[in-house]
């Protein structure tokens, strides 16, 4: 292991940099830094007002406190921490970088593991107010391990302007670059050293401390409270002694509670105490949960207090913990490790960057992820492998998850021609399936589904459910039959030759057909839906026509929704219509109708004409009549 560089200057150089004439970096018995949070704690720790002297090591006694340390800095810890190369606009993971394995996988040649170190730092911190470890260097000064050290033994000093750190090693005090010392602070006065929380936080940490062993006590003296012992005049010592021993010796502890006492010699008990509920000492111990809690910074509920916030999930709860509470610390390591652990040339050139993988805390259930997963894989944004990997899992073979898909009824801008679907075939032959009764609608929503992932169960729905009513077209390969003698017997085949016919030929699928009952078939829903509410308002119209509300904002909404999947099946075909505009023009004619009505009786009349004329013009809107070639449409 590399050895540390000695000091390269004599101690008397610092004098001039500390906070005090008077004060010499020679003796140790006179503090380096005020207030006294320095070498002044080897030897003793400072009193509260309580009267329990507190210092770092005893602070971590208190349970709360070691709670919320012990919390803030693992979960630090745990959070992956990597070193990211830019890529374009994006990012990949440099594994080859000299600070990766550090920071990722082990921090020095002692086999600390980055968790450790990471936690290490973080709790002196938190208690001290700074986290230093020494940065080895090879020749080419790329890092090569990280020395916790002691928060105690290190100080940020200036000398002519220039920042250094005194180590303190032993007996021996050295001076080193800052660019060799890796530092997180807390709040700082100067953004140099930060503030000793532990120290600010004396009082509270004492108070919590001294309720603590109050109640130790109080248990301890059989859970009763004093008494004063009246003894008659005359007694000697030697017997008030052993009297005193003899009733100690009965009543000390928690299993001598209770017990039965004989007072001779005329003594007499006097209660001299209050009770534990008098003294308020469960309320003083519950409000000092809340206090150690804010001097940390995290939630109370964290370190056991009644304060928690109603989340309507563990998931919002851990993000507002990250938020408020963590975030802050993953910051500053960030910061640190760039300014610290990256090359000149990558700071200033900037294709190198550090940070946590804050989503491994914030992790929803798994209903949630794959819901999330899912739309991001429709919107176009995230590849099936790197769905995948984020679920810790391997690629599709032969690079099958690495395409990204984008939804049907969106198209690139300024692209003319909008992209023809290789399956659309398929997917109307399912549907004319379904129409024939050959294929159960469950069967055929499942087939759709596993063809075509980016339709949405919704999209799926209002393709299938439809085609359970409607009636099968005539296939116009077969000749329709009719009661009448057979052209063959009739007809001279030598008068009229018919035309070869190739037997060979596959027939071609009138898609267009399809595509346009499945539309027919959605306008006559909503075209439905519009005539029931609209007769239902002419009804309940006192002064009519006057006041018949011809107006209802989520009738547009609502035939759009019906209208979306074929309406983007025919978009795929050359339609330049969208949903929105095919549902502004249903909504339309039927503002038409209701305007021209003179009474309920005419409203019924007009809208049963509307439902059943409206989904074939609709139809000839998006689909006309004559392309029904079994080609997609060309947009005009």
């Amino acid at each position: 292991m590399t050895t540390m560089p000695t000091i390269t200057s004599s101690l008397a150089a610092f004098r001039g940099t500390l906070p005090g004439n008077s004060r010499s970096i020679e003796n140790p018995n006179e503090p380096l830094y005020d207030p006294k949070n320095w070498l002044a704690e080897a030897f003793g720790a400072e009193e509260s007002a309580s009267g329990v002297s507190v210092n770092s090591e005893t602070a971590l006694r208190y349970a709360p406190w070691w709670r919320g340390i012990n919390l803030l800095s693992s979960d630090v810890g745990k959070l992956p921490l990597f070193v990211y190369r830019r890529v374009g606009a994006g990012k990949e993971r440099d594994s080859s970088h000299q600070a990766y394995r550090l920071l990722r996988y082990t921090a020095n040649n002692e086999l600390m593991s980055a968790f450790t170190f990471k936690q290490t730092l973080t709790s002196h911190a938190l208690s001290h107010g700074n986290g230093y470890a020494w940065i080895l260097r090879s020749g080419d000064a790329r890092p090569q391990e990280l020395i916790v050290l002691d928060p105690r033994q290190v100080i940020p000093l200036r000398e002519n302007g220039r920042l250094w750190y005194a180590v303190r090693v032993g007996f021996e005090l050295r001076r080193v670059n800052p660019t060799e010392i890796f530092h997180i602070k807390g709040l700082s006065p100067d953004g140099l050293i930060g503030y000793s929380v532990y120290h600010k936080a004396k009082e509270s940490l004492g108070e919590g401390m001294a309720a603590q062993e109050y109640g130790s006590r109080f248990f301890s003296n059989g859970a009763r409270p004093s008494v004063v012992i009246e003894v008659p005049n005359g007694m000697s010592d030697d017997a008030q002694r052993s009297f005193l021993k003899q009733w100690e010796r009965m009543h000390t502890g928690l299993e001598s509670s209770h017990r039965t006492a004989i007072l001779t010699n005329g003594a007499k008990v006097n209660g001299f105490s209050v009770n534990a509920r008098d003294s308020q000492l469960h309320e003083i111990r519950k409000f000092n949960l809340v206090d150690i809690a804010n001097w940390i910074g995290i939630p109370v509920h964290k370190v056991g207090g009644e304060g928690r916030t109603a989340y309507s999930s563990l998931e919002q709860e851990n993000q507002a913990y990250l938020d408020e509470s963590l975030d802050p610390w993953l910051v500053r390591w960030e910061d640190e490790c760039r300014e610290k652990l990256m090359t000149e040339e990558q700071k200033s050139s900037d294709t190198h960057t550090v940070e946590f993988l804050r989503q491994a805390l914030v992790r929803a259930d798994i209903v949630a992820r794959y819901t999330a997963h899912n739309i991001a894989v429709r919107g176009g944004w995230e590849s099936r492998d790197e769905v995948r990997s984020s679920e810790n899992k391997a690629p599709l073979p032969d690079g099958q998850g690495s395409k990204f898909f984008a939804p049907l009824e969106l198209q690139i801008v300024g692209e003319d021609q909008p992209k023809e679907v290789d399956d659309l075939p398929a997917l109307l032959s399912i549907t004319d399936a379904v129409v024939a009764g050959t294929l159960p609608p469950d069967s055929a929503k499942a087939m759709i589904g596993a063809a075509f992932p980016l339709l949405s169960p919704e999209q799926i729905n209002q393709i299938v459910d439809p085609l359970e009513e409607a009636e099968p077209a005539e296939d116009p390969m077969e000749p329709p039959v009719t009661d009448s003698v057979s052209t063959a017997e009739t007809e001279d085949p030598e008068d009229d030759p018919a035309e070869p016919v190739n037997q060979s030929a596959d027939p071609q699928p009138d898609t267009t057909g399809i595509v346009r009952r499945l539309v027919i078939e959605a306008a006559r829903r909503a075209c439905n839906h519009l005539q029931t509410h609209a007769v239902k308002r002419a009804k309940r119209t006192k002064d009519f026509p006057g006041d018949l509300n011809i107006d209802r904002p989520q009738d547009e909404e609502r035939v759009s929704e019906i209208l979306d999947a074929p309406v983007s099946l025919c978009q795929v075909m050359g339609s330049e219509h969208d949903p929105d505009y095919v549902s502004r023009f249903i909504v339309s004619e039927m503002k038409t109708e209701l305007l021209a009505a003179v009474d309920v009786a005419d409203v019924e009349s007009r809208m049963s004409q509307f439902a059943s004329t409206l989904p074939e013009r609709v139809a000839d809107l998006l689909l006309p009549k004559g392309s029904t070639d079994g080609t997609p449409l060309s947009a005009e």
